[in-house]
């Protein structure tokens, strides 16, 4: 699992919150990391 706010491109980014946003069900840390990738995709 690539950092989120050092390793992950644009791209990168993209493609990990949609992964997470189709999941049926969502751990807390899944949770967390979606909302990780959202507050670092409206930073950019």
């Amino acid at each position: 699992m690539q950092d989120v706010r050092r390793g992950m491109s644009d791209l990168d980014l993209v493609e990990e919150r949609e992964r997470l946003e189709s999941l049926d069900e969502m751990s807390r840390c899944e949770e967390m990391r979606l909302g990780i990738v959202l507050d670092e995709l409206a930073c950019r």
